[in-house]
């Protein structure tokens, strides 16, 4: 299933990378997001935990891989607002890279 479907930024592809920043960021949460809640708590779930493999929860759904990257944080950053912030794999939205090639 990762082949098909990654919850990971690239670390070897730049060109990927950066249509994962781009399209692929669920965040950065600042105040205004339409996700939250009154006490800010984003209703998509995010930020997921790491996980090393993917597995299936008890209710069915995917948990999809995504290994620890926090090291790297400091190559990954988005823009909003003019403020930087530092992103990792916990804020990845599952894609297809493949397709994402395709763009």
């Amino acid at each position: 299933m990762d082949r098909f479907i990654t919850a990971e930024l690239s670390d070897t592809d730049s060109s990927l990378r950066y249509y994962q920043l781009r399209y692929t960021m669920h965040g950065p949460h600042v105040d205004g997001l339409m996700c939250w809640d009154a006490e800010k708590v984003c209703s998509k779930n995010f930020s997921k935990s790491f996980c090393e493999e993917t597995d299936m929860t008890e209710d069915g759904l995917p948990r999809y891989r995504r290994r620890d990257n926090t090291d790297k944080m400091y190559a990954y950053h988005v823009r909003h607002n003019g403020k930087v912030h530092y992103v990792d794999n916990r804020m990845v939205v599952p894609h297809n890279p493949y397709l994402f090639k395709k763009i």
